[in-house]
């Protein structure tokens, strides 16, 4: 689409400045222009968070001088290669910037994607040209806005403990063509441009050969890792995180082979000194491949990007930036055109990342699943003073906290819930009028402990005011301050009574004799696992016990052990009585089923010395397993047959398979199998399984094989 008009300019720019400043009411901020969690280009290792929607705009922009470097036609050189007209046209203005909606969508801790795309890039040109019939000077405004690719951007972080100050992330992209293409050789082709050159759809084509490798017209991927190091989760607990990206993206399709594949680094440090201001600063680099200096050297194309995100509240963030280009300089792609309808205006020299550029994003979180906030132990808390006259209450004296409240109240307060003086003991002055009132006697009366043993012993301790006799029920009377140990055999309640001329007041201590301690209890199996018919012994060892017993034993002693021998699945239960209560424990045994024994069995790895019958260390494992599965099936009747190989003279063959057979025989005997049950037979090289002209069938026709004949 193109269109002119001598305001176009100042409506491009209003458009581009007022979508910045009105997108504040719409977004949240640490996300980069990829709709993720991150600054710039950067992708922090941390996830939205399960349950999070993340919305926003991020916008970029600028002007000229920063992208083009020669921007006159080359009329002298090519007079008629480029243009069609009689007239030269030069870019007098520019103006170019792209706005990238997205969507985040967060689907756990560890997991979470993002759709984005330059939903339109705004162009806006000033072309001249000089009529040399008028001698004079005409400006024609030019303007496009377009469509840009689709993004889609995933991310898989590694599940650390959330309070680990290390995160480290998979990422992984996918660029999708749904917008508009240049060639430079075709009458299609388009004027500048401010796209990031991941999103440039461009290609020049000499011979089959590709002139501008760093750009892509095709799809294209994207992967790599981020690593996150959060200095607020350590121990210096400052709020500045680190982000550390590698990436690697290339072009899809049958000719995506041809662009240059682009490794791509960048490093982020994000600071947030205040709750609502967070500061930045990135370094990127590309290092397309296919792009060379005339030194043979990768282009360097680095930037560095800082700025600065304001946090409008709980879920909406706002952040604006500068990007300013450190690489190569002099490195610009030639004879690229300027296009609008039908007419190619004029040529230019520019390169794919601008000198410097503004850009801004705001975003905004939804939470459809409310976050989960930290379990507060719950803290009780008493008022020392209620009637906050400086005056601590009784309760502060009683528990002995007045060191804890020293900074609040001092003394006893005798009217706690009447604000009063300290030379009146707390309690408010009464009129001149009114008689003297004689205060009651206070009391403060602690046991501790107050839960004993048996045979322990308390100690009492009481201090009294305003009274002239003092009695403790079950000792008589006592001074107004003191102590007293006492050894009580039951639980007790000690009363304190205090007479004066203010009244009679009363306390009480409670002691409480605890019980002896519980049974302690030491259970163990020989086994977890055993075969039917198989012995499994139970041991244990009790202490602070008077009964013990097992659930299908009966009364045992403190400490013994049992041989049984399980028919089923079975759980033992000990239980254990005393003094401080009952305890048991449990042990559960798992008894499998006897191994069957299959008809034929092929005895792999009973193997022997060469030429002789001895058996290995090896086929003696072997037979002991072979035994005890004869063992626990006391029925089965087997017969040991022994094969050899074609090899050698076959009568020594013969003799040879006979002598292995019994040794075999033998060697069971020796494991508890009775011999009634065994028969050895050799059958030489007369029953081979494999071919004997190879290595490999010799060595299978050399065999042991185990024969049931119980049948």
């Amino acid at each position: 689409m193109t269109y002119s008009s001598n305001s176009l300019k100042s409506k491009i720019f209003a458009l581009f400045f007022a979508t910045v400043v009105l997108s504040a009411y719409a977004g949240e901020g640490n996300f980069n222009y990829y709709g993720q969690r991150g600054i710039h280009k950067t992708q922090s290792a941390q996830t939205l968070g399960h349950g999070r929607i993340g919305l926003g705009l991020h916008l970029e922009g600028g002007g000229l001088s920063s992208l083009i470097k020669d921007h006159t036609f080359y009329k002298q050189a090519n007079p008629n290669q480029y243009i069609e007209n009689s007239n030269s046209y030069i870019i007098d203005d520019y103006f170019g910037g792209n706005i990238y909606p997205f969507l985040s969508l967060g689907l756990s801790n560890y997991f979470d994607f993002s759709f984005s795309m330059p939903v339109a890039y705004l162009e806006y040109l000033k072309m001249k040209y000089y009529n040399e019939e008028a001698k004079i000077y005409y400006y024609e405004d030019c303007g496009a806005i377009g469509w840009g690719d689709f993004f889609i951007s995933t991310k898989l972080r590694i599940p650390f403990d959330e309070n680990f100050p290390f995160d480290l992330a998979g990422l992984a992209g996918l660029g999708i063509n749904t917008g508009r293409k240049g060639d430079v050789n075709a009458p299609n082709g388009y004027g500048p441009w401010f796209r990031d050159p991941m999103f440039v759809r461009i290609e020049g084509r000499t011979f089959d050969t590709l002139q501008y490798p760093y750009s892509n017209s095709n799809p294209f991927y994207k992967f790599g890792l981020a690593a996150t190091f959060d200095v607020g989760r350590t121990k210096v607990n400052i709020p500045i995180m680190l982000h550390i990206n590698g990436t690697y993206r290339g072009a899809l399709g049958t000719d995506g082979n041809d662009f240059s594949t682009i490794p791509s680094f960048s490093t982020a440090l994000e600071w947030t000194p205040f709750k609502f201001i967070s500061g930045f600063f990135e370094y990127y680099r590309d290092f397309p491949l296919k792009l060379k200096n005339p030194f043979g050297d990768i282009v360097n194309l680095s930037t560095m990007s800082f700025g600065g995100a304001f946090h409008l509240g709980q879920s909406v963030d706002l952040q604006l930036g500068v990007q300013v280009f450190t690489g190569d300089k002099e490195e610009f792609i030639d004879t690229l055109k300027v296009v609008f309808g039908d007419r190619s205006k004029a040529a230019y020299k520019a390169r794919l990342i601008p000198n410097y550029l503004i850009f801004g994003g705001l975003v905004g979180k939804i939470y459809t699943a409310e976050p989960e906030k930290p379990k507060e132990e719950k803290k009780e808390f008493r008022n020392p003073d209620t009637d906050e006259d400086g005056i601590c209450d009784p309760w502060v004296a009683e528990t002995g906290r007045q060191s804890e409240f020293s900074r609040v109240c001092k003394g006893i307060d005798l009217c706690p819930y009447e604000a009063g003086t300290r030379e009146n003991k707390g309690c408010p002055l009464q009129e001149a009028e009114a008689p003297p009132q004689v205060p009651a006697p206070t009391i403060i009366f602690t046991a501790m402990p107050d839960v004993i043993q048996k045979g322990g012993s308390v100690t009492l301790t009481w201090q009294v005011n305003n009274a002239t006799t003092v009695s403790i029920e079950g000792i008589g009377d006592v001074p107004t301050t003191g102590t007293r140990k006492m050894k009580p055999t039951e639980n007790t309640v000690y009363k304190l009574t205090a007479v004066g001329e203010g009244g009679t007041q009363t306390a009480t201590a409670d002691v409480e004799i605890a019980a002896g301690p519980l049974p302690v209890i030491l259970f163990t199996a020989s086994s977890e696992s055993v075969q039917v018919g198989h012995v499994v012994t139970l041991k244990w060892q009790v202490t602070n016990a008077t009964k013990v017993s097992i659930e299908g034993i009966g009364d045992v002693q403190l400490k013994g052990s049992k041989q049984l021998k399980p028919t089923e699945n079975t759980t033992y239960t000990l239980t254990a009585v005393g003094e401080g209560g009952t305890q048991t424990e449990t042990i559960s045994v798992e008894v499998t089923p006897v191994p069957i024994i299959e008809a034929r069995v092929n005895l792999q790895g009973v193997t022997f010395g060469s030429g002789n019958a001895t058996l290995t260390a090896n086929a003696k494992k072997i037979l002991d397993g072979v035994a005890e599965q004869l063992l626990a099936n006391p029925k089965v009747k087997i017969e040991i047959q022994g094969h050899t190989d074609n090899v050698g003279n076959p009568k020594s063959n013969q003799d040879l398979s006979e002598r292995r057979a019994k040794a075999v025989v033998g060697y069971l005997a020796t494991k508890g199998v009775k011999m009634t049950r065994m028969k050895a037979v050799g059958y030489g090289q007369d029953v081979p399984i494999s071919d004997n002209n190879t290595a490999d069938g010799r060595e299978l026709n050399r065999r042991i094989e185990m024969i049931r004949v119980d049948d």
